[in-house]
C-alpha cells in the first residue's frame, strides 16, 4: 500500500507535457531539449540545455559568442544565461574553464589571470609551478603611472642620467635593425701608456679598467640601459643581434692579458639574461672561454662564432648557435682558416655569406680574408686586403658592400696598417678608399652599420701613434663625449660626419619647450655658468639646443640675441606650422626686451614687430592646443611686475585686459589637457612670493581667470622660479623648483598632494623641467641658494624596485616591455603615435585637437613615425626610410 501511494505522489510531481532529453535530463513544459557542443571536435563535450522559443528566436542565425538578451550569450543558435563556471566563454567573460581554481589562468570570476585585467592576481602558473606574480593591476599597460605594464609596483624617485659613455676601447657592439639602435656593452678604459720601452703595437698593454655598462645609440642619441642582472665588466667580447635579441659571448675582465670568459648572455629589449653555459652540451662539446672572438648573425642559419684567444693560444675554429645549442661549423671542414683574434666578421646579404677580415696571431705573416657560405670557407683575393686587427666592419646598406675601418697592423707586417685605413669589398676584391676628412685614426673602436642611415658607424678606440719595435709615441685616448662618426661612401671619396651630440651645458633661466611633433625639448639661451665649455665668465647665451633622449645637440641656427629668462611654449598659431614660440627675456646691459621669434625644424624666424607686448622677462607662457592659442601672463620690466594677460592667435597679439591674478613674474604655468585649462601657480611679486593657483580656458567664449576652490588646505609653500610639467601617465600636473625647497607636488585640478620622491636633488630655481617621449620628467640646470648653476641631468620617474623597468620600443614594432603590445599598440607610445593626445580614461578624459596626428591617419609623421612603429602610414611606397 505504501509503495502504491509513493508512485501516485511521484506521478503528481511530473508534468505529463515535459520532455525527456535522456541521460536523466527532463525539460519542463514550454521548453525543448537543445544540444550544445562545448568543443565541436569532441562529441563527448556535448551538453543538453532546456531552452524556450524566445531564447531560440534571439539567436536565430547568430554566431556563437554574440551577446543576447539582458545577460546572455548565443550558443548553437540559442540565447543562454551568462554564468561563470559553466565551461563556456560567455560574452562578458575573459575565460571560463569550468572551475574556480586560482592560478590556472582563469580566475574564479572568469577573468583571465593576466596583467591588465584590473584585478590583482596573486598567483599564476608557470609550467607546473604556481608562483607569486602581480603586485598591482590598474587595468592598463601604461608604465610610470605607479603600476608598471608588468604589474609591478612603481615608486617615484629621481634618477641620475649618464649622458654619454666614457672613453673606451675594445667594447662590444651589435646592431639591432628592428629596434633601430646600436647596443654597446663594456670595453676598456685604457691607462695612458708611458713613453718608456713598451711595444704597444699589439695592444697587449691595454689593461685599464673593464667597464660593465650597457648603452643604446639611436636617433635620439645615447641612452644607458639598467638591467638586473647584468654581465660582469669586460672587454674583447663578441656581440651580434639576430633580429630579436642581442647576444654576447666571452671576453676578459682584465683586458687583453686577462683570463678568457665563456659565459653567454642575451639582451631582450632592456633585460640581460644569462643563457646556459656553452660548455654544458650533452655531447660534451667544449667551446671554451676566449678573448677577441668574432661573431655575426647569418640569417637562416644562426649565430656564427669564430676564433679568438684561449689562455694565450690563438684558435681558428668555427661554431654555430641555432637558438638552442652550439655545434661546430661547417660539419665537414673544407679549408683551414688561420687562427686569430680581434678579426672582423660581417654578414654580406648580397652574397648571403659572412666575411672574415684582419685579426692577429703569434706569427708575423699577414692573415687572409675569407668568405663563409653554404660550401664553407673560401679565400678572398690575397692581395691588397685589410691586414689590421681590432678594426670596425659593417655592411653599408646604401653602398651594398662590406666596409672595414681602422685597426692596427701586426708587428712585422709590411703594408698600410694605419688606424685610419678604410676598405670596401666588391665580390672577392678589396679596395682601399682614400680622401675625405676621417675622424681621428684609432684601434679598438666599436661600431657597425648605423641602423637608420645605413652608413658605417664608429665610436671610441685609442690612437697608438707610430710604434717602433721597442718604443711607442704616447697614445691618445679617443674622447667619448662627441665621438660618434658616420662614413657616407656613396661619393668619390668618403664623407665623414659627427653625430653632433655633446654633454649638457650648465644653464639657468633658459627658455625651453617640448616639441610635441618631433619628440624633443628645444632650449634657448639662459645664463651659462663660468667655466662651462668655452665660457670664460657667466653670461647670457645665444645657443639653441635640442634634447633628444638624454643627448644634447647644439644647433647652428641663427636667431635671437643672447637672452636669459625669456618665455617659451610650443604650438601651432593660426595657419602657421607647429613651432617653439619665444618672447621677451633679458639682454646683458640692456635689460628687458620684446624679442619675438618662432623656431621650427632647426630654423629661427622673427615674428612681426607690430602689436608686440611691451618688453619683459620672467613672463609665464603656455599653449592651448584645443583653442590653438598661446597665453602669456605677467613678467617684469626690471622695475615692476605686471598682471597683463596676452593671447597670441592667428590675428596676432591681443591684451585681454582681464582681472584676476595679481602682478608677478617667474610663475609656474602649463596646459592641463585633462581639465582643458591653463594652470598657473606662484611667482615673485615686487615684494613677496605667492602660493596661489589660477586657471583659464582660452576656448571659452569669454575667457576668464578663476581661482579653483581647493578641496584641501595642504599646498606648496610660496615660491617663484618653480616649473610645471604634465605627468601624462597619471594625468596630473607636477610642480618642482625653488632655491630653498626640493619637494615634488601634484595638482589634480582641485587639490595639492605632496609626493615623496627618493634621491631628491638639491633645491634649484628656474631649471628645465619637461616631459619626455618616454613618459618621465627631465630636470636640468637651475640655480641653488648660493647662486651656483648646476649641470646635473636627472629624471623624475616612477619605476619598479623589484624588477627592471623596461621602456617600450616605440620606434620599432617590438614589444620591448613585455606588455603584449608592440609599437603604436602600446599605450606607452602615445608620445610618438598620438603626440597631442595623452592617455585618457572614461573617468578622467583628456581633451586633444580634432585634427591631431595619429598612427593610421595616412601621413608618415617623420621623424616620430616610421615603418617600425607605424607601418600603416610609413610603408616603403611613401617613406624612403622603410627597408
Amino acid at each position: 500500500m505504501k509503495a502504491v501511494l509513493f508512485l501516485l505522489l511521484l506521478g503528481a510531481c511530473v508534468e505529463t507535457s515535459s520532455t525527456d532529453c535522456g541521460h536523466g535530463m527532463v525539460c519542463r513544459e514550454g521548453t525543448v531539449c537543445h544540444p550544445i557542443a562545448l568543443d565541436p571536435a569532441d562529441p563527448s563535450s556535448t551538453v543538453i540545455e532546456c531552452v524556450s522559443p524566445d531564447q531560440l528566436a534571439l539567436c536565430a542565425e547568430q554566431l556563437d559568442g554574440i551577446a543576447c538578451g539582458d545577460n546572455g550569450t548565443c550558443y548553437a543558435n540559442a540565447c543562454l544565461p551568462n554564468v561563470c563556471g559553466n565551461g563556456r566563454k560567455d560574452a562578458n567573460e575573459d575565460c571560463d574553464d569550468g572551475n574556480f581554481t586560482l592560478g590556472d589562468g582563469c580566475s574564479p570570476t572568469c577573468l583571465a589571470e593576466t596583467c591588465g585585467n584590473n584585478v590583482i592576481d596573486p598567483i599564476r602558473t608557470v609550467g607546473d609551478t604556481t608562483v607569486l606574480d602581480e603586485q598591482c593591476d590598474d587595468g592598463n599597460s601604461l608604465s610610470h603611472d605607479g603600476c608598471a605594464s608588468t604589474c609591478k609596483l612603481e615608486v617615484l624617485h629621481w634618477r641620475r642620467v649618464s649622458e654619454t659613455p666614457v672613453d673606451r676601447t675594445l667594447a662590444g657592439m651589435a646592431i639591432d635593425y628592428a629596434g633601430k639602435r646600436a647596443v654597446m656593452f663594456g670595453g676598456l678604459t685604457p691607462e695612458d701608456p708611458s713613453t718608456s720601452s713598451t711595444d704597444l703595437s699589439d695592444v697587449d698593454e691595454l689593461f685599464g679598467t673593464a667597464l660593465g655598462d650597457t648603452w643604446e645609440l639611436s636617433a635620439r642619441g645615447w641612452t644607458q640601459i639598467d638591467s638586473v642582472p647584468s654581465p660582469a665588466p669586460r672587454s674583447g667580447m663578441a656581440m651580434a643581434n639576430d633580429g630579436t635579441r642581442t647576444y654576447m659571448f666571452g671576453g676578459s675582465t682584465s683586458g687583453s692579458l686577462g683570463s678568457p670568459l665563456n659565459d653567454f648572455w642575451a639582451l631582450d629589449g632592456h633585460q640581460w639574461t644569462r643563457l646556459p653555459p656553452v660548455d654544458s652540451d650533452p655531447n660534451n662539446i667544449k667551446i671554451g672561454g676566449r678573448i677577441g672572438a668574432s661573431m655575426a648573425y647569418w640569417p637562416g642559419h644562426g649565430l656564427i662564432l669564430f676564433g679568438g684567444k684561449q689562455n694565450r693560444f690563438y684558435v681558428g675554429d668555427t661554431w654555430i648557435y641555432d637558438g638552442t645549442s652550439w655545434a661546430p661549423y661547417p660539419p665537414a671542414a673544407n679549408i683551414a682558416v688561420e687562427a686569430r683574434e680581434y678579426a672582423t666578421l660581417t654578414f654580406d646579404p648580397v652574397g648571403n655569406r659572412l666575411i672574415l677580415a684582419g685579426g692577429r696571431n703569434a706569427t708575423s705573416a699577414e692573415l687572409g680574408s675569407y668568405a663563409l657560405d653554404e660550401s664553407g670557407w673560401t679565400p678572398l683575393n690575397p692581395q691588397d686586403a685589410p691586414n689590421a686587427f681590432a678594426s670596425v666592419a659593417a655592411f653599408d646598406r646604401q653602398l651594398r658592400k662590406v666596409v672595414v675601418y681602422g685597426g692596427k697592423a701586426k708587428v712585422g707586417v709590411v703594408g698600410d696598417g694605419s688606424e685610419g685605413a678604410l676598405w670596401t669589398l666588391d665580390g672577392a676584391l678589396w679596395t682601399k678608399r682614400s680622401g675625405g676628412q676621417p675622424p681621428t685614426a684609432r684601434v679598438g673602436a666599436t661600431g657597425g652599420v648605423e641602423p637608420i642611415s645605413g652608413h658605417l658607424l664608429v665610436f671610441g678606440g685609442i690612437f697608438l701613434g707610430n710604434c717602433a719595435p721597442l718604443t711607442c709615441t704616447p697614445a691618445k685616448i679617443i674622447s667619448g663625449e662627441d665621438d660618434v662618426w658616420q662614413a657616407d661612401l656613396s661619393g668619390s671619396s668618403p664623407a665623414w660626419s659627427r653625430r653632433g651630440f655633446t654633454r649638457a651645458p650648465r644653464l639657468t633661466q633658459a627658455a625651453y619647450a617640448y616639441d610635441v611633433d618631433r619628440a624633443r625639448i628645444v632650449v634657448y639661451g639662459g645664463r651659462r655658468a663660468a667655466g662651462d665649455g668655452s665660457v670664460a665668465q657667466a653670461s647670457s647665451s645665444d645657443v639653441t639646443w635640442e634634447i633628444a633622449g638624454h643627448s644634447w645637440f647644439q644647433m647652428s641656427a641663427m636667431g635671437p640675441p643672447a637672452l636669459d629668462d625669456a618665455a617659451m611654449t610650443y604650438g601651432a598659431i593660426g595657419t602657421m606650422p607647429s613651432s617653439a614660440i619665444l618672447f621677451g627675456g633679458k639682454k646683458s646691459g640692456t635689460g628687458a626686451t620684446d624679442e619675438f621669434w618662432f623656431y621650427a625644424n632647426g630654423q629661427w624666424t622673427a615674428g612681426p614687430a607690430a602689436g608686440r607686448p611691451p618688453p619683459r622677462y620672467g613672463a609665464a607662457m603656455a599653449y592651448d592646443p584645443i583653442a590653438r592659442k598661446a597665453l602669456m601672463f605677467g613678467g617684469s620690466n626690471g622695475t615692476t611686475a605686471n598682471n597683463e594677460t596676452w593671447v597670441l592667435d592667428g590675428t596676432g597679439w591681443r591684451n585681454l585686459q582681464l582681472s584676476g591674478p595679481p602682478a608677478r613674474f617667474a610663475a609656474a604655468i602649463a596646459y592641463d589637457p585633462r581639465h582643458h585649462t591653463i594652470i598657473m601657480f606662484g611667482g615673485h611679486t615686487d615684494a613677496r612670493d605667492l602660493d596661489d593657483v589660477w586657471q583659464i580656458d582660452l576656448g571659452a567664449a569669454n575667457p576668464m581667470w578663476t581661482a579653483p576652490m581647493l578641496s584641501s588646505v595642504l599646498k606648496p609653500p610660496a615660491r617663484g622660479e618653480a616649473r610645471f610639467a604634465w605627468d601624462a601617465a597619471r594625468r596630473r600636473m607636477l610642480l618642482w623648483g625653488s632655491t630653498t625647497d626640493n619637494s615634488v607636488w601634484q595638482w589634480d585640478g582641485s587639490k595639492w598632494e605632496f609626493l615623496s620622491a627618493f634621491d631628491a636633488p638639491q633645491p634649484h630655481g628656474t631649471p628645465i623641467f619637461s616631459p619626455t617621449p618616454t613618459g618621465v620628467i627631465l630636470m636640468h640646470g637651475g640655480t641653488d641658494a648660493l647662486q651656483q648653476v648646476d649641470g646635473e641631468l636627472l629624471e623624475l620617474v616612477r619605476e619598479s624596485i623589484s624588477s627592471n623597468t623596461r621602456e617600450a620600443a616605440c620606434v620599432s614594432g617590438i614589444d620591448d616591455d613585455d606588455d603584449g603590445k608592440p609599437g603604436c599598440e602600446d599605450e606607452d607610445c602615445w608620445q610618438f603615435c598620438t603626440p597631442w593626445c595623452p592617455p585618457s580614461t572614461a573617468a578622467e578624459p583628456v581633451s586633444c585637437p580634432s585634427d591631431a596626428p595619429y598612427c593610421g591617419d595616412g601621413i608618415c609623421q617623420t621623424p616620430r613615425e616610421d615603418c617600425g612603429n607605424c607601418a600603416t602610414d610609413c610603408t616603403s611606397a611613401v617613406f624612403a626610410g622603410c627597408y
